[in-house]
């Protein structure tokens, strides 16, 4: 069994692996799915707004695309060491 960090608790730097999503709804799907991000993805985090916490993050094609607090709280990923 493997323990999941939230992706808010990740720094700038980090490469992950999106591995599970929480207090998920139907809004939050179809959010992703435009995003193109799934399960399994590799994930970059560029930089972490101090103002809002937002985060500039990078991923399959995807160069620079921000995350909000309220999406990346909901994102469970695996740290690549």
């Amino acid at each position: 069994w493997k323990f999941f960090d939230k992706l808010s608790d990740c720094k700038s730097g980090e490469t992950v692996i999106l591995a599970a999503i929480i207090n998920t709804s139907s809004e939050l799907l179809t959010f992703l799915t435009s995003r193109e991000l799934h399960l399994g993805l590799k994930i970059k985090i560029k930089s972490i707004e101090d103002f809002d916490r937002s985060m500039l993050v990078s991923y399959g094609k995807k160069n620079n695309e921000t995350l909000s607090n309220m999406v990346f709280e909901r994102l469970l990923v695996e740290r690549i060491k």
